[in-house]
């Protein structure tokens, strides 16, 4: 049943991207006063059609990045790289942000850490969806701060906010697809980014973690091996066939 759900769910994404990639090319045309002029209230309609229908094209593809990861058709690119290195990129990548919201983004980084066993690109989608995450729920004046320690033949990286908090109840769905916490801040997204980097951090053997009190922030963790340490499990998003 979970198979059949997932081809369903991958077979309606890519038949929906098609016509939504050509509405957004007539928006864009239109906008562009490509086929002519637009009065004003015109160009903030067609505004906010295009919001939309970024925000569209972006959750279709969180559903086949999610889908190709769960059937294990993703090809990681694993090679030793120093954790340092990923935090410091994720951190070049979010300060910008970071800035306009006036929330602090610092890194906390062990002195002396082994190389880890990762596909770096994807390790930095996991870093951005999590920043993300936290300057949604940090208000201005807040800091999130990012960190890498040994852990065994593991580095554990965290995510650390002082923003609003979760409640207890609703830590364990919080990787399930499309959760949204009831009455959080609307983050702009559908419920996937913690999914996904779930199924990233997993394919690549390692594991992801939370822990949160209302009022007093959260800290999202996850580890990944050391490139001495473990192989990563077989079958596991390594091979697309």
């Amino acid at each position: 049943m979970d198979q059949i759900k997932s081809d369903m769910v991958s077979t309606v994404s890519h038949e929906l991207k098609t016509p939504l990639t050509s509405i957004q090319m007539a928006v864009h045309l239109l906008l562009e006063e490509a086929v002519g002029p637009l009065n004003p209230k015109q160009s903030e309609l067609l505004g906010a059609a295009r919001q939309d229908s970024d925000r569209l094209l972006a959750m279709i593809n969180d559903l086949l990045d999610l889908t190709r990861i769960e059937q294990g058709r993703v090809r990681l690119d694993l090679r030793p790289v120093a954790a340092a290195e990923l935090v410091a990129q994720a951190v070049a990548r979010s300060e910008a942000r970071a800035r306009e919201a006036g929330v602090g983004l610092v890194s906390d980084v062990a002195p002396i850490l082994p190389p880890v066993m990762a596909d770096a690109q994807r390790v930095g989608h996991v870093f951005d969806n999590l920043i993300g995450n936290a300057l949604a729920h940090t208000g201005r004046g807040g800091t999130i701060r990012l960190t890498a320690g040994a852990d065994g033949q593991a580095v554990r990286f965290g995510v650390r906010d002082t923003g609003e908090g979760i409640a207890a109840e609703h830590l364990p769905h919080l990787f399930e697809k499309f959760f949204q916490v009831p009455g959080a801040r609307d983050g702009g997204g559908a419920g996937l980014g913690l999914a996904i980097a779930r199924e990233i951090v997993r394919a690549q053997g390692g594991e992801i973690d939370v822990a949160s009190q209302p009022g007093r922030g959260t800290t999202f963790t996850f580890t990944m091996p050391t490139a001495s340490g473990p192989d990563v499990p077989a079958g596991r998003g390594r091979v697309a066939s």
